[in-house]
């Protein structure tokens, strides 16, 4: 295992935590037992160290405090809990340059930062509201990958259409056109509701659009994803982005760890490739779902 430690910052709906479980298991060289869930998502199952902290609905910062020196990670509303990537943090939280200056802990670790086009920015919204959202209507769906409370999604709809019905009501009520109704106005107006207070902020979307500029001091260390990488295949069967991860990874971690210095197909194992194919016909599966809802 090498000492190098990263953070992978990414806004939701990007599929960062499927990234960073593949580049755990990469850097690790070892599988990992974890699935994607039917909506496609790793929630459940997330190998990294995880900080919900958006920075913006939380007084915590996991720039300020945050230390790899530890098996426990931050959840959400501080919690802590066990993960396997104790040299890998996953997080909402746009990188502070200032904090991490600061943090002594963080002087050498490695930033990568899934980035989004325009042209990507309706997928990434509708991959938050039906695997976020939605789900929460699911009865076969995972306990754990329901990541909003029922009752905020009432209180949407409630707002939506001038209603006052129950969850049970609404996973009656929840028609196909309304679904289509529900998601713009989730788009125009609630993607940046807090569910924590319902106070109108932003979420850390605007942070993450291209053009984004890195200080000079952090551009050696700092490995910037487009969005469209983590669906785009490479020349060795996995996503761009998993080949751009790896090549990142091998700049820092010593040779003797490695057989090559060389990103070729050896690094990408059955398990790794399987997993990537199953995330990309899982994704090509969600957005045939959204077309029939006439969303895209």
């Amino acid at each position: 295992m090498t000492e190098q430690t990263y953070i992978l910052c990414f806004a939701p709906g990007t599929s960062g935590r499927f990234l960073s479980n593949i580049f755990w298991e990469i850097l690790q060289q070892q599988d990992f037992d974890w699935q994607l869930s039917e909506n496609n998502t790793c929630h459940s199952t997330s190998l990294s160290m995880w900080c919900h902290s958006n920075v913006l609905i939380s007084t915590e910062n996991p720039y300020e405090f945050f230390k790899f020196d530890t098996a426990k990670k931050f959840g959400q509303h501080g919690k802590l809990y066990q993960r396997q990537g104790t040299g890998l943090l996953t997080t909402h939280a746009w990188p502070n340059f200032d904090l991490i200056r600061s943090n002594t802990a963080l002087k050498d670790t490695k930033f990568i930062i899934i980035t989004i086009d325009h042209d990507s920015l309706w997928e990434i919204f509708l991959n938050d509201f039906f695997k976020n959202m939605l789900v929460t209507l699911d009865p076969a769906a995972n306990e754990k990958t329901k990541t909003v409370k029922p009752e905020w999604l009432v209180l949407m709809y409630n707002d939506v259409f001038e209603t006052d019905i129950t969850f049970d009501e609404l996973f009656e009520s929840l028609t196909k056109e309304k679904t289509e109704i529900l998601a713009r106005f989730y788009y125009n107006k609630w993607w940046s509701l807090n569910p924590n207070n319902l106070k109108q902020v932003r979420m850390p979307t605007d942070s993450y659009r291209n053009p984004i500029e890195i200080p000079d001091d952090f551009k050696h260390r700092t490995l910037l994803l487009e969005y469209k990488d983590v669906y785009t295949v490479s020349e060795f069967e996995v996503p761009v982005a998993v080949e751009k991860m790896t090549q990142f990874m091998m700049q820092s971690v010593p040779s003797t760890n490695f057989k090559k210095r060389q990103v070729d197909k050896s690094f990408f194992t059955q398990s790794v490739i399987k997993k990537c194919n199953m995330y990309l016909q899982g994704r090509q599966d969600l957005i045939d779902k959204y077309k029939s809802y006439n969303l895209m």
